[in-house]
């Protein structure tokens, strides 16, 4: 931030200072993108793991009953049916601590704001070249510079996507 206030807005030097504001606001937006990014392999892991855990014991739930009445010895059941309920019971838990701490959604959530981000990204870009090329010898005039300057306040990213903002840290 401290470089931007060194820039020359004076004719000969705009074109360097717009662009120096252009990259501050993409590589701002990258890190962004790249911080969920970063964040996100956690929440899948537990997500992954819970869910996979919580399948598994259903379907040893489904499957107990059955097992109990195909391995008898001596008339009764070598697997007690009462282990499905038990089965049955810790899917549910397993379900439970992932609603709970929220590792399913979150992961969701932070797949869906890097996705985000980086369509804005794309978008912003894709403006600014199309912006830049309207420029004569690639200095902008007053009203360009306005003009390409208030493009990249309004496609400042944080504040268009308010389910993309980072969390304050702590």
């Amino acid at each position: 931030m401290e470089a931007l206030a060194k820039l020359s807005w004076q004719p000969d030097g705009r074109a360097e200072s717009v662009h120096a504001v252009y990259c501050h606001a993409v590589a701002e937006a990258r890190a962004s993108a790249a911080w969920y990014d970063s964040r996100r392999g956690s929440k899948r892991l537990w997500a992954r793991c819970l869910r996979i855990g919580a399948i598994v014991l259903a379907a040893s739930a489904a499957l107990l009953p059955l097992l109990s009445q195909v391995f008898v010895r001596h008339g009764k059941p070598v697997i007690q049916p009462v282990w499905a309920s038990v089965a049955l019971v810790l899917a549910a838990a397993l379900v439970a601590l992932d609603r709970y701490f929220g590792f399913s959604s979150a992961w969701m959530r932070f797949m869906l704001s890097e996705l985000s981000l980086n369509s804005l990204i794309s978008d912003f870009e894709f403006a600014w070249h199309a912006e830049r090329a309207g420029w004569p010898n690639g200095v902008p005039d007053d009203e360009q510079l306005q003009r390409a300057l208030a493009g990249i306040r309004e496609s400042s990213l944080q504040p268009r996507l308010s389910s993309a903002r980072r969390p304050a840290p702590g």
